[in-house]
């Protein structure tokens, strides 16, 4: 949204509730500058000085059917679109870099054979997700441990749960050998 919108949205609002210019830039940018939703707010909260609100919103019948309020009102949901995809972006661009900013490593018999960005196996889950959960669940039968490194997800937590799981699969795998050894032995017999 350009300045020069900002400026009359700060000022409709200021002059339709009665209020300072800075509080009223304070509640559009609370509500990603929509019109509508500051006079509910400050409505809800007592803030509103016009003794002729008749429609709950700080506008009068007369008000709403203008063409400036229409303008505003257009202008206004144009915008929160406009910060709902700002956001999103903001949310994807951030997610993006710390996948690449933390590493899925790999470890056989305390020796790292492989480390790669958490991007990878998250877009080999989202690509092959069965494929790859069938890997990594014989990876752990075979001695594999995984973890993470990096400053989001290296954390302790996550990592102690990671070796849960491979110690869970080292039972496994236990267990299954002394069943087979115990039908060995009694077929033997």
């Amino acid at each position: 949204m350009e300045d020069m919108e900002k400026r009359e949205l700060i000022e409709k609002l200021a002059e339709k509730a009665q209020i300072s210019k800075e509080e009223a830039q304070a509640v559009l940018e609370r509500n990603n500058w929509d019109i509508l939703d500051c006079m509910i707010e400050l409505e809800r909260a007592g803030r509103i000085h016009d003794s002729d609100v008749q429609t709950g919103t700080g506008y009068s019948t007369q008000d709403q059917n203008s063409e400036e309020f229409q303008q505003v009102t257009v202008t206004a949901s144009r915008t929160r679109e406009e910060s709902t995809g700002v956001k999103l972006k903001r949310i994807l661009k951030k997610l993006f870099r710390k996948s690449l900013d933390n590493d899925f490593v790999v470890t056989h018999k305390e020796k790292e054979i492989l480390h790669v960005p958490v991007l990878i196996p998250v877009i080999l889950l989202l690509v092959v997700f069965w494929a790859t959960v069938v890997v990594l669940c014989i990876g752990l039968l075979a001695g594999l441990r995984y973890s993470f490194r990096g400053n989001d997800l290296g954390t302790d937590k996550v990592n102690e749960t990671m070796d849960k799981v491979a110690d869970c699969a080292e039972d496994i795998k236990e267990k299954v050998r002394e069943f087979i050894d115990e039908e060995n032995t009694d077929s033997r017999r």
